[in-house]
């Protein structure tokens, strides 16, 4: 373990600011920095010193929240680091809190002024849409649109869980297999929700779901999860099966749920199979999830409104796609998802293998 040789405060905070975050020291050519984040005035300082327990430091704005980025992205940026490439060229690695999309990672070129300040690489006042790219490109090896059929026996590195997975109740065997893990009528409360990113502006997912071993009370499907969140899924009541979209599932800033949603539409469902589909438009003037299912894979119908997401902060992941399958009732149950389909834009045609 190391021991610290001196602790000491260097930075106060000014009268109108209450906190700080994201902060980073470094050292460049016997100058010590600090790039910071104000949440409550919205911009990015850097200061400036010779001495690192020097308690007067020099500071100014690297941006302020007047910079605005372009489309697609919504709002500021924040907590950055910086980043030197082998040529000497230096960038800001930070992010855009763009939500529902969740934060968007964007690098900004940066030059140094003959004093030592780091500038910002603006185009008139602002972000530019964007700028040249001069790094060496690694191509990734998964396309992030196309169909997961979830072949072999783990999942992709795409994917996350709500939760702590409970490892005996999900299996990956050229398909997934969700058995309820939880007895709770609460999404957000229900563990193994598997949830996989969207993208911007526009995303649809689909998946085709086999519904025959639901138990009564279970509750399957597909949604868009945030701390305001909605579904459309399958609801097994004795031996009927209903389609419902489930809206306005919301939790409070204490991650305590204030809502369990409301049922906005139902229709009949037969199984054994059934595709669902969402919809997810994340343009900052539209922001609305819409709800799909069909019987065949090849004609969709849209059930229950238009939901309105969420652009608050709090949740700061990002609203997701969502896999679900818990038990209201008694565990059990379980289904099968053959495939999940992710297409950049809003697609409303015929689903993968249909």
């Amino acid at each position: 373990m190391t021991t610290p040789v001196q602790t000491q405060v260097v930075i106060t905070l000014p009268s109108n600011n209450t906190s700080l975050e994201g902060t980073r020291p470094y050292k460049i050519n016997g100058t010590y920095y600090i790039f910071t984040s104000s949440p409550n005035t919205g911009g990015e300082y850097v200061y400036k010193s010779s001495n690192i327990f020097s308690t007067s430091w020099e500071v100014n704005v690297f941006l302020g929240p007047d910079v605005s980025p372009q489309a697609p992205l919504v709002c500021c940026l924040g907590q950055g680091a910086l980043v030197e490439t082998q040529n000497g060229v230096w960038y800001w690695m930070s992010f855009s809190w763009s939500y529902p999309n969740g934060r968007i990672p964007v690098l900004l070129p940066i030059t140094w002024s003959s004093d030592g300040w780091p500038i910002p690489t603006l185009s008139n006042g602002a972000l530019a849409a964007s700028y040249p790219d001069t790094l060496t490109p690694h191509p990734v090896t998964n396309n992030l649109t196309g169909v997961d059929t979830f072949a072999g026996t783990s999942l992709g590195v795409q994917w996350e869980w709500n939760h702590d997975p409970d490892h005996t109740n999900f299996t990956v065997n050229n398909g997934l297999t969700l058995r309820t893990a939880s007895l709770t009528n609460d999404w957000f409360a229900a563990r193994n929700t598997l949830t996989h990113r969207q993208l911007g502006p526009i995303s649809t997912a689909t998946i085709k779901m086999t519904i025959g071993s639901m138990k009564n009370g279970d509750r399957a499907g597909l949604g868009l999860f945030r701390d305001v969140s909605a579904y459309i899924g399958v609801w097994r009541s004795g031996n009927t099966f209903a389609v419902n979209m489930v809206n306005n599932i919301t939790m409070n800033t204490s991650w305590v749920t204030t809502n369990t949603g409301n049922t906005a539409a139902s229709a009949a469902a037969a199984g054994p199979n059934i595709w669902f589909r969402v919809i997810s438009d994340s343009r900052p003037a539209v922001n609305l999830g819409t709800f799909w299912y069909s019987i065949d894979g090849k004609t969709f119908k849209q059930l229950g409104p238009g939901f309105s997401t969420d652009t608050n902060f709090q949740y700061f992941e990002g609203q997701r796609f969502a896999i679900f399958n818990f038990a209201a009732s008694a565990l059990g149950g379980s289904v099968q998802v053959a495939n999940f389909e992710l297409t950049a834009g809003s697609y409303t045609g015929v689903a993968f293998g249909a």
